[in-house]
């Protein structure tokens, strides 16, 4: 009798064991099915649903390139003194193609800048703003002489590499 109810013991123990690990089991396949449905409710709608706002695409510009003129030099008489500027410009563009037009239209450039440069008040151009001025200026004429020539703007800035007044 005593090997009897070792025997049912050892069944009841193994049976409590197996039933442990059902239990064991499901609470693990239904934690993670709520888990798996947490995520795929709560996830953002897809693109386009309504109520979203666009999402505004990044544009990568392209590298700058330059070019870099010679200096323009400009005299002035001011109060019966001889004054000079001397401007250092620098085109700017992001094409390529652009920049050989720019290149081969550098005469022009540089003819109408010097006479936009010697048509400026002197006492201007030894202030900042007048500075920025004239650079804006600068700009637009560059930009009025490629589209004459290309039939397009082929800069994007103009730059003031070098800036003397004396």
């Amino acid at each position: 009798m005593a090997d009897d109810q070792k025997e049912d013991n050892a069944q009841a123990g193994s049976g409590k064991s197996k039933l442990l690990v059902i239990i064991l089991v499901v609470v693990v396949l239904l934690g993670g099915a709520g888990a798996a449905a947490f995520f795929l409710l709560a996830s953002p709608p897809p693109a386009g649903a309504e109520g979203e706002e666009p999402v505004e695409e990044v544009v990568i510009k392209a590298p700058a390139k330059y070019v870099k003129m010679k200096p323009i030099t400009v005299n002035f008489t001011v109060n019966k003194k001889q004054r000079f500027v001397q401007i250092s410009p620098s085109l700017m563009s992001r094409d390529g193609e652009m920049i050989t037009a720019i290149e081969q239209n550098i005469p022009l450039i540089q003819n109408s800048l010097l006479i936009l440069f010697a048509a400026q008040d002197f006492a201007e151009l030894k202030t900042r703003e007048g500075q920025v001025k004239l650079r804006e200026k600068a700009l637009t004429e560059v930009q009025q002489v490629m589209r004459d020539e290309i039939g397009q703007d082929a800069v994007e800035r103009v730059l003031f590499t070098g800036f003397i007044i004396q």
